[in-house]
């Protein structure tokens, strides 16, 4: 999980149709790496996203302990990260 100490969640607001990415695994309805697009602007802590099951649910987009989803962009900056700290 990652933590709010080192991702703050207000640099990265999000808005219809951009894409967040699972980083938790065993999520309930939702995969860990994959993708959703969120379907209208995030006004709160709930993400508008419809699960692997069709659902809306509306899950956390993060909570005191870390995040849920980051935002695609952010997703693979820190996979590039990991990949050149090798």
């Amino acid at each position: 999980m990652i933590y709010p100490s080192r991702i703050k969640g207000q640099e990265y607001p999000l808005s219809k149709g951009d894409i967040v990415v699972c980083i938790t695994e065993n999520f309930g309805e939702f995969t860990f790496g994959k993708q959703y697009t969120l379907y209208s602007d995030l006004s709160s802590n709930l993400l508008p996203i419809t699960s692997d099951l069709g659902n809306q649910p509306l899950p956390s987009y993060y909570a005191p302990t870390g995040y849920y989803f980051l935002p695609l962009s952010v997703w693979r900056e820190l996979k590039i990260n990991k990949v050149l700290e090798i």
